[in-house]
């Protein structure tokens, strides 16, 4: 919406109903006070104001109730002043007759990226020159281009970072950045000689869940469920989303496993309270399974692997209930690819028959 306190003087009225945007961060972060020049001020001493001074990009220039009425740039008046015979001819010159009487002008609530977008608009001169800011229509300070252009930079790499690192469904870090963490993770379990837990969740019928009451349901029902094992586990752990219903945890600088135990047994007992999903109640199940570094295994690829098979023993014993990795279930794991390779290669061979 439109604020009236917001003005940009020198610019068409379409482009200053665009300043104000509650969304995005305001010009105030990067407010910088400089004290302005009055209008009937001499040319001359403002020039000494920037030879003194020499960071000083631009200067205000107010009347005398402190309005902004135009700005003074370093590259304006040193220009003015190159010119032969300039510093006798303009002595006595009052700023007001040399000041650019177009500046940028915007409240302090203006939004930053539509500002530059009205800088942009107007002309590159004013990313220059900076921006003068008002609070309740009264000279509080200025913005230099540079501020502008770096806030912004920084803000794109930011969402950049977010958009590579983070699940956008339930802000859960994502595959990238759960492998950077479990590496982490596993190389201050080596430095503290502390166990880290790893743990697969998967969502019991969760593609039945979502087939039968449509994927807004099953994106608020993955929210709640992302909402639920990140307050079952500390702030130091890590829970992430790897895509559809699977979540893994990094447990981190535990005890023993029976330290692990009462954690998975926390979050086994509150998923499986009812949920509350678009005004209904909703019961669900999840299987977990969980492998320990550097006790089960001493790779990165080996231990996801491992905490995976305790995970779908787990589903084949009935789910609802977490495991332990052990050695038996990697066993039975390879009998089984064994079988179904033999059986693939049994049917490409026609050596399948039928019995009556």
């Amino acid at each position: 919406m439109f604020d009236a306190n917001v003005k940009v003087t020198g610019l068409p009225m379409q482009a200053v109903r665009k300043v104000v945007d509650a969304e995005a961060p305001s010009v105030r972060r990067l407010l910088h006070y400089v004290e302005p020049v009055v209008t009937q001020e001499r040319c001359i001493d403002v020039l000494d104001r920037f030879v003194q001074d020499k960071e000083l990009l631009a200067v205000a220039v107010v009347d005398h109730q402190r309005t902004p009425v135009g700005i003074v740039d370093r590259a304006l008046i040193s220009e003015i002043f190159l010119k032969p015979f300039s510093r006798d001819l303009l002595h006595n010159k009052r700023v007001v007759e040399i000041m650019d009487a177009k500046p940028i002008i915007v409240d302090i609530n203006a939004g930053i990226d539509d500002v530059a977008q009205i800088i942009i608009d107007a002309g590159m001169r004013h990313m220059v020159n900076g921006f003068i800011i008002l609070e309740k229509d009264v000279y509080v300070g200025m913005a230099t281009g540079h501020a502008l252009l770096e806030d912004i930079t920084h803000r794109r790499q930011h969402d950049l970072y977010v958009l590579a690192h983070y699940d956008q469904l339930t802000g859960l870090p994502n595959r990238l950045l759960f492998n950077d963490r479990l590496e982490q993770g596993c190389r201050n379990s080596q430095r503290n000689h502390k166990m880290l837990g790893l743990v697969f969740v998967d969502l019991d019928r969760f593609k039945y869940i979502n087939d039968t009451m449509g994927h807004s349901f099953g994106d608020r029902l993955l929210l709640e469920v992302a909402e639920r094992l990140s307050a079952s586990v500390r702030r130091s752990d890590t829970v992430a989303r790897l895509g559809g219903d699977e979540f893994v945890l990094i447990l981190q600088n535990l005890e023993s496993e029976a330290d692990a135990t009462i954690v998975l047994t926390g979050i086994v007992d509150k998923l499986r309270e009812p949920m509350p999903i678009f005004e209904r109640e909703i019961q669900i199940t999840a299987s977990l399974g969980m492998a320990f570094f550097p006790n089960h295994d001493q790779t990165i690829d080996g231990l996801i692997r491992k905490a995976d098979a305790a995970m779908y023993e787990v589903k084949e014993r009935g789910r609802n209930a977490f495991r332990i990795y052990n050695a038996n279930m990697d066993h039975g794991k390879i009998e089984r690819m064994s079988l179904e390779t033999q059986l693939r290669m049994a049917l490409n061979n026609g050596e399948l028959s039928l019995e009556k």
